[in-house]
């Protein structure tokens, strides 16, 4: 399945530099490719087989099928009893509105509709990732994520230091359609900080698994621990720790509050999962101080101020 992860990693890549697939035609091929990655998978590993995938399909699927009857036409007169304020919003904000004809539950049933296919398509790829994910090398997965990241950070870093706040220019030459706050290749900086937030609790536990699955120091003191950093498997565990704290700074420096709180909160939970596993009392406390280093180093490299400062404002 090496073919499947790399057209993973395109997939993740168009989402992510097509201006966060804002636009419908950054979407549509995203949502193409990501239901024919999850169908391929599906039938490439028999998903079926497995009950977990098939009770995620029977929950997704009633999110389907909730999603589908809000664009169903329905009587005016079941309509009043279903939602009483529809008629007199409509007849507000819609020109040429008719009370006494059928309408759908949704405000805008043709958006709503694209919303379906959109969750459709990531349903099935999440669908078929559940078995698939097994076979893909996760070091080569994981290390072009990490490669991903660090573009977009360096992206949004530069595009942040170089920037018209007034006329901005995604790539120096893409103006936002309908305005927005621009951070990276995203028109949204909550979308690029919402990126950062699914992608560093990956690369948090890549990290904790590097120093997991290699060779302990002989000695467990400081002196052991200072040695173990200059081998080549500290070298690659200091290398993933850094691109956690570039990742969280860059996150930190859109100055999106919900961000940076769900950054705060995803690495708490992680580290809840860490503190109970079955481990020598030192090594909890490591972990834990590890945690905390690389959460106050993103936040003071982009700047203690300006989080303060967007907190303050709230």
């Amino acid at each position: 399945m090496r073919l499947f992860g790399r057209l993973l990693v395109v997939t993740l890549a168009w989402g992510a530099l097509a201006f966060g697939a804002v636009y419908s035609w950054g979407y549509w091929p995203l949502a193409v490719a990501s239901a024919a990655l999850g169908l391929w998978g599906i039938f490439e590993t028999r998903a079926w087989d497995d009950p977990r995938a098939r009770h995620l399909a029977i929950a997704l699927g009633s999110i389907a099928v909730a999603i589908f009857l809000q664009i169903v036409p329905i009587r005016h007169e079941w309509l009043g009893m279903l939602s009483p304020s529809l008629e007199r919003f409509m007849s507000e904000f819609q020109l040429g509105y008719q009370a006494s004809r059928a309408h759908a539950l949704s405000l805008d049933p043709p958006v709503t509709a694209t919303a379906l296919g959109l969750f459709l398509a990531f349903a099935l790829l999440l669908i078929g990732l559940m078995r698939t994910i097994r076979y893909v090398n996760l070091h080569t997965l994981l290390n072009q994520l990490m490669g991903l990241g660090v573009l977009l950070a360096i992206l949004g870093v530069v595009q942040k230091a170089l920037i018209d706040p007034v006329d901005p220019l995604l790539y120096g030459f893409w103006k936002p359609e309908f305005g927005g706050n621009p951070f990276g290749p995203f028109i949204n900086r909550n979308h690029f900080a919402g990126w950062m937030v699914m992608a560093l609790p990956l690369v948090l536990g890549y990290s904790c698994a590097l120093v997991y699955q290699s060779r302990r120091p002989g000695t467990q003191d400081w002196q052991g621990w200072l040695r173990w950093m200059t081998t080549v498997e500290g070298s690659r565990f200091l290398l993933v720790a850094f691109v956690v704290v570039a990742l969280g700074m860059a996150l930190a420096l859109t100055g999106s509050r919900s961000g940076i709180s769900s950054f705060a909160v995803a690495t708490a939970v992680f580290g809840a999962f860490v503190l109970t596993r079955r481990a020598a009392r030192r090594a909890r406390v490591l972990a834990a101080i590890y945690l905390s280093v690389l959460l106050v180093s993103a936040v003071a490299w982009a700047g203690v101020d300006r989080a303060v400062d967007r907190f303050g404002r709230a």
